[in-house]
């Protein structure tokens, strides 16, 4: 219990950072990462948008991504095209400090984690 509860006050502080940014979780395959940062997000957050690469989510993501970034010469360029992406995934999407967006395995998508970083 020492290490979920050692890695559960580190996200605890990230959460509570005044003007927190992304989080990166790695470690070995298979020890619980995405279970306990799933467990923080269902109780820290109101709301919680889940997207796996490896797994249908990520390609729908991908889909809307593809959506929210193309663009059209002589026409303005798209301002927030995640923003977007993740409207046109989670339709019910807001932008707070009560939203958390969990992406796993992002290592399987280069664009996204580039734009992400």
């Amino acid at each position: 219990m020492y290490l979920k509860r050692t890695v559960y006050d580190k996200l605890l502080e990230w959460k509570n950072e005044q003007n927190r940014s992304t989080l990166e979780v790695n470690g070995a395959r298979q020890v619980g990462k995405t279970y306990i940062i799933n467990k923080f997000a269902d109780e820290h957050f109101k709301h919680k948008i889940y997207i796996n690469f490896f797994e249908q989510s990520g390609k729908q993501f991908l889909e809307c991504y593809k959506q929210a970034t193309s663009w059209i010469p002589g026409t303005k360029r798209p301002k927030h095209p995640l923003h977007d992406a993740l409207r046109l995934f989670e339709p019910d999407f807001i932008d707070s400090d009560d939203t958390v967006i969990i992406i796993d395995e992002i290592q399987e998508s280069a664009e996204i984690y580039n734009c992400i970083r």
